[in-house]
This record gives structure tokens, C-alpha cells and sequence, in this order.
């Protein structure tokens, strides 16, 4: 079954204003919220009790997808046993600390941390963000529109040159620049620097 899409047939047509074929429509919009979430790494979409088995990296598990609520259960990467909600600590930003959280100065100190963890957890948005939406629909658009559209495509008189469609390969779904800008505030880090 493939992944739910980041924008609908009826937002697409929206944002065209006109009506498009859904069924192309929709393979498109599957193309582009694909290359949105492999760019951005997630899946926005919500998801109940995911699981993943993650690293501990200085006491810290960072889940790797956002917004994450707080884990329901978090066990043993080799599966024998589970950790009491008392070894951890969830700050509410996607961090898992295994340690005293830098906040609490008489608190208990822990000398251990599990290399890896198993993290049950629910993730994503109940509504796809509004940017996510448009970057998709305008992913898609740039296809529709520049193939679909009957009539002139691009002229030349001598030295000048006219050519609709920019500099995109007509029927590519790809993001451009400015596309990227607008998602890069949903990607993962690739690493992090903690400040304590």
C-alpha cells in the first residue's frame, strides 16, 4: 500500500483552478510527496505507536521523527525487558534523556545508559502544514501545466527566445531551490550540538 499523499486532487485543483484527471493527478501527487519526505526525511503524516530502534548518544535518544508525542513504552533493543518511565526523562522536543535533565541540580545522578532502545511512540500531524501542501502542489502543477497546456510551447525570432515551462524538464516532478528553502526547516539534523 502506498504512503498516504501530502496534498489532494481537490488542493491541487485549488491552487491550478482548473480541473485536472485524477488518476494522473494522483499518481503525481504520490511521486511528489515521495521525493518531499525522502528530502526532508519525514513522514508528516500522523502515526500511532510507531516503533524504531534507535541509538543512545550521550544519554540522549533523539526520535527521528517530528513532532513526536511522548514514547509510550521504551525497551530493550535485544527485546528483554522495558524500562521504567522513572529511567527517563521527556522533555517534549524529540529527546529522550537517560541522564538528570540539565534543569534539575539535586536530582539523581546515573552512571549508565543503554547503548540502544527500542521507543513505541506517535509522531506527524493530524493536518499536513500548509507549506508542505504548497510545495507539493506546486511540484505537481509545474507537471500538469506544462504538459497538459495545448498550444505554444517556445518560439525563437533570430537572436530572441521565448520558452514557457523555465528551465524545469517538462514531466519531472523535482524540487526546485526555493521549494527546498521552504522544507528545510522539517529536515533532520545531521548532527547536534548540546549547550549545557
Amino acid at each position: 500500500m502506498a504512503d498516504p499523499v501530502l496534498a489532494t486532487v481537490e488542493q491541487l485543483e485549488a491552487r491550478l483552478g482548473h480541473a485536472v484527471d485524477a488518476d494522473r493527478a494522483e499518481a503525481l501527487l504520490e511521486d511528489a510527496s515521495a521525493i518531499v519526505r525522502g528530502y526532508t526525511g519525514q513522514y508528516f503524516t500522523k502515526v500511532e505507536d510507531d516503533v524504531a530502534t534507535l541509538a543512545v548518544n550521550r544519554g540522549q535518544v533523539t526520535l527521528p521523527q517530528r513532532p513526536a508525542e511522548k514514547p509510550s513504552l521504551i525497551s530493550r533493543a535485544d527485546g528483554s525487558g522495558t524500562y521504567p518511565s522513572g529511567s527517563w526523562y521527556w522533555g517534549g522536543i524529540g529527546v529522550i534523556d537517560f541522564g538528570s535533565p540539565s534543569w534539575l541540580a539535586n536530582g539523581p545522578t546515573r552512571s549508565w545508559t543503554p547503548q540502544a532502545v527500542t521507543v513505541t511512540y506517535t509522531h506527524g500531524f493530524e493536518e499536513i502544514p500548509a507549506d508542505v501542501v504548497a510545495v507539493v502542489c506546486q511540484m505537481v502543477g509545474r507537471v500538469i501545466d506544462g504538459t497538459d497546456t495545448p498550444g505554444l510551447r517556445s518560439e525563437s525570432i533570430d537572436d530572441y527566445q521565448y520558452q514557457m515551462g523555465g528551465n524545469i524538464v517538462s514531466g519531472a516532478v523535482a524540487l526546485v531551490p526555493s521549494e527546498k528553502e521552504t522544507l528545510d526547516r522539517y529536515r533532520r539534523r545531521s548532527g547536534s550540538v548540546r549547550l549545557r
